[in-house]
């Protein structure tokens, strides 16, 4: 719930950049004391409550996957860089996230064609996390007429535990996950950057018209 708020006040900074008058040279300085009453308000660790997925009953296959809490920190740790251009209505943005750290625990229980009983934790350790692109404001359309979000990581560090309660392959699996997540993500993410940009803008101008 709380990252829910997390991402709801985001969408109210775009907001207030709509809003804001073309000629507001403070512009930045007011979206980054936005940014930073979110930050006060938030917990150093961030909690997505976990689920139970129970498999139907029948003759082949039962059990249930039990996903726990999932744990998130650093997040507080933010640091924004922001320059307004009034002319253009245009605010570039740098926000260095730091380290972020996940753990999540997954419990599977399964019985008949295949029998797993095992626990599995996963640690990820995301080092030099950092968003850098700009956004465009209509302040006569009221909408985000442009928007680029690109993502960058310095490394991505896992500790995979109990896969299939086998300690040679979840080693296997977290070489194989700190060799290659991090190359992978700033490699192909320039190539999707485009796509989700113009994904990430059509939401926000959704949300902008249903507040006016």
């Amino acid at each position: 719930m709380k990252l829910f708020v997390f991402v709801a006040a985001i969408f109210a900074i775009f907001g207030f950049l709509n809003a804001a008058p073309r000629t507001d040279e403070d512009v930045a300085d007011k979206v980054q004391k936005v940014i930073d009453e979110i930050l006060t308000v938030l917990p150093e660790s961030l909690a997505i409550k976990g689920d139970v997925i129970n498999i139907p009953e029948n003759d082949l296959e039962n059990g249930q996957i039990t996903i726990g809490e999932i744990s998130i920190t650093g997040v507080k740790a933010l640091d924004t860089k922001l320059n307004y251009d009034a002319d253009t209505s245009r605010l570039d943005y740098t926000l260095n996230w730091g380290d972020i750290a996940f753990v999540m625990d997954v419990t599977t229980e399964l019985s008949g064609l295949i029998s797993i009983d095992h626990h599995l934790t996963v640690k990820m350790e995301i080092k030099d996390l950092k968003n850098e692109g700009y956004a465009t404001v209509s302040t006569e359309d009221k909408e985000v007429t442009d928007l680029d979000l690109l993502v960058s990581i310095g490394e991505a560090n896992f500790d995979v535990q109990g896969l299939l309660n086998d300690d040679e392959l979840s080693q296997k699996v977290t070489d194989f996950l700190n060799e290659n997540v991090a190359k992978v993500i700033n490699t192909v993410n320039p190539l999707i950057a485009p796509y989700f940009s113009q994904l990430v803008k059509d939401v926000i101008n959704v949300a902008l018209k249903m507040e006016n």
